[in-house]
């Protein structure tokens, strides 16, 4: 199964949940799904996984049909506080596509920074979309 990306070629949806593990550090994955497509068309994420450490969650999605254009290698990580609920969230844009985004209202950002960071970013980053067979 591969993840459609606006009619381009393909993540392998296998390849991107081998990225979100049972454990990352301290962290036990509690769930890990596909989204339903949205109704409007736009664009979602392609997993989301929920994290657990003590008491606090956090949710983990990738999303790779908004391309971001990063160098190779880079690991910039920016940190986001929206709005009044306290959901702090970090995003890591990767070079070929896949972004990367921590989100809680238990965490802060540093704390989901490092969840992100424990992530095998190496593999994440040399992922590449395939062309889907006819």
């Amino acid at each position: 199964m591969s993840v459609t990306s606006a009619g381009k070629a393909e993540f392998d949806i296998q390849e991107l949940a081998a990225l979100l593990p049972a454990t990352l550090g301290d962290w036990r994955r509690e769930a890990l799904g596909q989204p339903l497509p949205s109704p409007m068309n736009e664009p979602g994420p392609a997993l989301r996984a929920t994290y657990r450490r003590d008491e606090r969650t956090a949710q983990l999605t990738l999303t790779t049909s908004l391309p971001v254009p990063v160098p190779k290698g880079s690991r910039t990580i920016t940190h986001q506080s929206p709005d009044a609920r306290k959901l702090q969230t970090a995003t890591l844009p990767l070079s070929n596509g896949v972004v990367i985004v921590a989100s809680s209202t238990s965490s802060d950002g540093a704390e989901l920074a490092r969840l992100i960071e424990s992530i095998d970013l190496n593999r994440a980053e040399a992922l590449m979309r395939r062309t889907k067979k006819p």
